[in-house]
């Protein structure tokens, strides 16, 4: 459950929820730099059929040119194939400034079950390389070296919350959380007995 990037539901137990928007987001924002990165057209991108992969035409590329053509990203994305590749893609960087064409490549790649996993680089030969690409998955090819990857990280397992739970909210605190709760579901109100106090359903 959740919308957005992000969800956490739980602040009991720490767990949260990745939405896969975040990756596909992070795959363009982690290796370009606003102002010093544009896109570059599809065809002077030199990719065979004009921004599409494949020949069904449902895997995409979009190309940046960044910091005046002295490096380049690429995001590929195949999550609407249903087939795997039969062999490599050719990517062709003749239109790419001599300077970025020449520089090492490296290879990241999210799929549905693994995030940001850093693949084996291809070699550039005569202003072309092959990249092995996966279906279902959003690939960024880049020489950027000041790029990041999304960091590894563990998730908390999600867990109910316990019936002994307590918080530290003062009384002002616990009022503007339950006018904050009417105002966005208009199910509950505060109720106190004694020392303890709660929120019930309307």
């Amino acid at each position: 459950m959740g919308h957005g990037l992000m969800s956490a539901t739980e602040p009991w137990s720490g767990h949260y929820r990745i939405q896969p928007t975040l990756y596909a987001v992070a795959h363009t924002t982690q290796f370009t730099h606003p102002k010093r990165c544009k896109y570059v057209n599809k065809e002077a991108a030199g990719v065979a059929g004009g921004g599409w992969v494949d020949a069904a035409n449902v895997s995409s590329i979009v190309v940046f040119s960044c910091d005046e053509g002295k490096d380049w990203t690429a995001v590929i994305e195949t999550t609407s194939a249903t087939t795997a590749f039969d062999g490599p893609t050719q990517f062709d960087l003749r239109n790419v400034p001599s300077g970025a064409a020449s520089k090492p490549l490296s290879v990241w790649e999210t799929c549905e079950n693994s995030s940001f996993v850093k693949k084996a680089a291809p070699s550039v030969s005569g202003g072309t390389f092959e990249l092995q690409l996966t279906k279902q998955c959003i690939t960024t090819v880049t020489t950027m070296t000041d790029g990041a990857p999304v960091p590894e990280h563990t998730i908390p397992p999600s867990a109910h919350m316990s019936l002994d739970y307590t918080d530290s909210l003062t009384p002002t605190q616990r009022r503007l959380l339950s006018s904050t709760s009417r105002m966005r579901v208009g199910a509950l109100r505060p109720r106190s007995t004694g020392a303890t106090a709660c929120w019930r359903s309307r």
